[in-house]
């Protein structure tokens, strides 16, 4: 039967008031079995079993009594009621649990911590490392910017054997601590879990891009032990302008892929002055990949643009790595290059003359002393450029050896240039004695004009070139005078193999060749002499050329770019060459090469009308590609007017002119 709730609380306080202690506890105790939710009541019932010295009891209804405020959201005063608790049982152990969460939900962060760091303590007393550990992963959670708490706690787990929520706690509290630019304290928070969880590959991971992220790249190096952590190692170490350091710690299968960087890097070293410093990063590149060279030396080509001394040791550096192999056609080739880039660079011009001579580049050698003597010219130095001049004529008596030498002459005031012009050339042209083939020495005057007949009577050779003359001339010789027995001095073989053409003569009859001077037969040997050298110029074009198709068809780079700029010298290869090199330099991505290449070759015979338009054709696409509209539409005008309506060239006309309109 229900009892009746007023009375029995009006009765249980007259009790109370008249000191019928336990009398009372029974009343209120009917009132709260029968209304459990009744916490006033049930906190009175509480004070009395305090009061009556039965502290189980007390404690029981309080514990209850707190849990529910709780639920119910009422944190201060379940707070309080926990609070009457411990100063009952200051060691109750829920009470402390539960008395921390409640502080922690009011953000009283302080109480929570001294609460739960009371169970700790407990648990620590009586041997419950375990317990103690759990206590220190939820003091970690009260406050995400308890840094020191949140790494204990982190720690704690470790202790307990959680290595999977370890390595989460470590991981999130390191990527706080970047987030706050605190980027060494993260790393070091992640080597401590590296070293508490060292067969986590995923630790691993994060404590190597936690050094890299922290700037610390030296111990990032130590970490670099796969592929991807080696790559993100050197964009580090070339984002931090340390170009070197990334060649080192980059192998050389990789380099290659990585190549842009690393010159991006030292292109900003050598513009900004630390030349020694980008020189000692290319080096270093160089040394672990030496297939790299070409990359370098078109690097240098660009550089040279605007520092050609810094240029030039960028290209000398990639030179001699080629040199190292015996390749000297490429070392000639890059300096080729840098000289017709940069003309007049004396320092440029000496390095590929001494190339030339080490690698017997002769053709090569002749095209860039010329250059040189018209440098030396060109700042006054006149005693070195009348050396080389002299040289010059003495191997290509050519009218513009003459007027090099005559400037040079008159530079250094010789009283007479043209004078001393004529005494050197008569003096070039006087014959010396020797043995023709049968053994029979003839006397200085009858030595043919023009030839020079060698000690070793091994052959007879013309002594300078000269110009072409088609003519087909028969000089006979008078066998008496070579001795008896009539035997025929035959040198058509010999002139044939120079010339391609017959040369006839006849040993029975008298010479009709004119006197020793005669400056026909000096035109003869010298037309023999420059066809064989322009022979010889054109067969090592041809093996450039030939040399650069076969390495771009292997996909070596820049190995068939050294080759075709060798070919691109020789004027019957300009074009071709040159079309392949745009082709090269647009497959690698880089446009204002491939542009510069195309108008090169557009400038060059081509050997067709198709093949000239062609040219014009792609350098107009390629020109459109990179938004030179003006450029492009006056290429495509060139086009329309040479070879009439080629391709879409005039769709291309009526597009750009609009492009053009509209910019």
């Amino acid at each position: 039967m229900p009892i009746d709730r007023a009375a029995t609380l009006r009765n249980a306080e007259k009790l109370l008031r008249q000191g019928k202690l336990d009398s009372a506890v029974l009343e209120y105790l009917k009132v709260v079995d029968e209304h459990p939710q009744d916490w006033a009541t049930a906190n009175t019932l509480g004070d009395l079993y305090v009061r009556v010295g039965q502290q189980d009891k007390a404690v029981e209804q309080f514990a209850r009594i707190a849990a529910n405020l709780g639920r119910e959201g009422f944190l201060p005063k379940a707070g309080a009621v926990y609070k009457k608790i411990l100063k009952l049982r200051p060691n109750d152990e829920n009470a402390l649990l539960q008395a921390g969460e409640v502080a922690a939900k009011q953000g009283l962060l302080g109480d929570a911590r001294a609460y739960l760091n009371q169970v700790i303590d407990r648990r620590i007393g009586r041997g419950d490392r375990r317990g103690a550990a759990e206590i220190r992963v939820r003091l970690g959670t009260l406050d995400p910017d308890d840094i020191q708490a949140r790494l204990v706690a982190a720690r704690a787990l470790v202790e307990i054997g959680d290595l999977r929520a370890a390595i989460r706690d470590f991981k999130a509290l390191a990527a706080d601590l970047k987030e706050k630019g605190r980027l060494s304290e993260a790393a070091d928070v992640v080597a401590e879990a590296a070293q508490s969880c060292p067969d986590s590959s995923e630790i691993r991971d994060e404590l190597f891009a936690a050094y890299v992220a922290a700037g610390d790249l030296e111990r990032a190096r130590s970490h670099a032990t796969t592929p991807d952590r080696v790559q993100a190692l050197v964009r580090a170490f070339v984002a931090a302008g340390d170009a070197a350091s990334a060649a080192q710690c980059l192998p050389p299968e990789e380099s290659e892929g990585d190549l842009h960087q690393l010159l991006h890097a030292a292109d900003r070293k050598l513009r900004s002055g630390g030349i020694e410093e980008g020189l000692e990063s290319l080096r270093q590149a160089l040394n672990h990949d030496p297939k790299c060279a070409g990359d370098i030396t078109a690097f240098g080509l660009e550089v040279g643009r605007a520092l050609p001394d810094v240029g030039f040791q960028v290209v000398v550096l990639a030179g001699d790595t080629a040199l190292n192999q015996g390749d000297f056609a490429a070392a000639a080739a890059g300096l080729q290059e840098f000289a017709a880039r940069v003309p007049g660079h004396i320092p440029a011009l000496l390095r590929l003359i001494e190339v030339c001579v080490d690698g017997g580049l002769d053709s090569v050698l002749t095209e860039t002393q010329v250059q040189l003597a018209d440098a030396y010219l060109a700042v006054g130095s006149a005693a070195e450029a009348r050396a080389i001049a002299e040289d010059l004529m003495a191997r290509v008596p050519t009218e513009e050896a003459h007027e090099r030498l005559r400037r040079a002459l008159e530079m250094l005031g010789v009283p007479d240039p043209a004078g001393a012009i004529a005494d050197q050339v008569e003096e070039l042209s006087q014959p010396a004695a020797g043995s023709l083939e049968n053994g029979v020495t003839a006397a200085p005057e009858e030595v043919l004009p023009g030839v020079e007949v060698l000690d070793d009577d091994s052959r007879v050779e013309p002594v300078a070139p000269l110009h072409e003359d088609p003519e087909v001339r028969v000089y006979e010789l008078d066998t008496a005078e070579l001795g008896a027995g009539g035997d025929e001095v035959d040198l058509t073989a010999l002139l044939e193999d120079l010339t391609g053409d017959p040369v006839r003569f006849d040993a029975n009859l008298k010479a009709h060749a004119a006197p020793a001077a005669s400056p026909e037969l000096d035109d003869v040997f010298q037309q023999f002499r420059a066809e064989a050298s322009v022979g010889a110029v054109r067969e090592g074009a041809d093996q450039e050329y030939a040399r650069g198709i076969s390495l771009a068809e292997a996909g070596r780079a820049a190995e068939a770019i050294a080759a075709l700029l060798a070919a691109s010298r020789s004027p019957l290869h300009r074009f071709r060459a040159g079309v392949a090199l745009a082709r090269l330099y647009r497959n690698r991505n880089n446009a204002a090469e491939a542009i510069e290449w195309l108008e090169r070759t557009a400038e060059a015979p081509a050997p067709s009308v198709e093949e000239a338009s062609a040219v014009l054709y792609d350098l107009a696409v390629l020109l459109e590609s990179v938004g030179e509209v003006v450029r492009a539409l006056a290429v495509c005008l060139e086009l329309q007017t040479s070879a009439g309506d080629y391709r879409d060239v005039a769709a291309r006309i009526e597009r750009l002119s609009k492009s053009q309109v509209r910019g």
